[in-house]
């Protein structure tokens, strides 16, 4: 959709250069961390089960375990894992974990999710985005959200150089298969934008090694940049990588929200797992919700990740 909105001087003490251009942009504000009084509230698939505090944000590390609770949790995980490592055939080969959408995962892809010492895969980031729209469609709160996942990123941005080069971009035809996409054909758990959804989330990488999560408020034609490592790009730098997505979508983007008072990362091949949780916070809680993201215990939010994972697509 053709518009044309400027970039405005940062409100904060940002030294940030805005860049004239004659392409659609989006407006960057600094968010500022605040401390909810909103009542706890109980999650469902992650931690139910367990003695710790019961809402989404205990599972991505809110508040340290106590010790039945890390013992149970440990004990769950186990029992995920054997069941997997048990899972195979006729000629007792070990099955992967099909989650369908042509994604096949091994073992050795679960083991390395939890090892994080690489940047996540792209196939274990569109199996997270499966699992968070699973989970949200499930959660008693029933947030008006849908979560897309890495390939329809990539299969938009790939139509960029012939969409930035017609002369009518209105009449532009997209592909049929990026709009089934969209629409979800084929996909029993995904729901119609506008009419039973308002944020779209979609998982966009930067330089095959970082992961971020662009929330899309099909309402107020805004997108929020859910960003762990924000020291990673520049205001100006991050409109600049979005920009093929703005001026594609069937919406104006007005604002890129760069979250630089989230719970930031030390560890770059964290952003994969860290960007997937503040997805889901972002959905129940809204930014508030990433606000107060902690990221203290990720080696036991990576295992209930896995632990999950095996037991929906075992």
């Amino acid at each position: 959709m053709d518009g044309s909105v400027p970039i405005s001087e940062r409100e904060d003490n940002n030294p940030h250069t805005p860049v004239e251009v004659s392409e659609p942009q989006v407006e960057v504000e600094q968010i500022h961390r605040r401390f909810s009084k909103r009542a706890r509230t109980v999650s469902t698939r992650y931690d139910s089960p367990f003695l710790c505090e019961k809402r989404i944000r205990s599972i991505i590390g809110q508040n340290p375990p106590v010790d039945e609770a890390e013992r149970a949790l440990q004990q769950r995980f186990e029992k995920a894992m054997k069941a997997f490592k048990s899972n195979v055939d006729a000629w007792d080969i070990r099955r992967p974990l099909n989650v369908g959408e042509e994604i096949v995962l091994t073992s050795k892809d679960i083991n390395k999710m939890l090892g994080r010492q690489k940047s996540m895969p792209a196939m274990v980031m569109d199996t997270l985005c499966m699992l968070g729209r699973n989970l949200l469609r499930e959660d008693s709160r029933k947030p008006r959200v849908d979560v897309l996942d890495s390939k329809f990123v990539s299969m938009l941005t790939k139509l960029y150089p012939r969409f930035s080069k017609a002369d009518n971009r209105a009449a532009f035809k997209f592909s049929k298969a990026l709009i089934e996409r969209v629409q979800g054909v084929g996909e029993p758990d995904r729901v119609q934008l506008f009419t039973d959804a308002d944020v779209l989330y979609l998982p966009f990488n930067l330089d095959i090694k970082h992961w971020v999560f662009l929330a899309v408020d099909v309402v107020s034609c805004k997108i929020h940049v859910i960003d762990c490592n924000a020291n990673l790009r520049s205001d100006v730098s991050m409109c600049t990588e979005i920009r093929p997505l703005a001026e594609m979508l069937p919406y104006l983007f007005k604002e890129v929200a760069a979250n630089e008072q989230m719970s930031q990362i030390k560890s770059t091949p964290d952003a994969g797992l860290v960007a997937y949780f503040l997805m889901l916070s972002h959905a129940l809680f809204g930014i508030q919700g990433c606000l107060e993201f902690d990221i203290t215990h990720i080696d036991m939010e990576a295992k209930k990740v896995a632990m999950v994972m095996t037991e929906q697509y075992l």
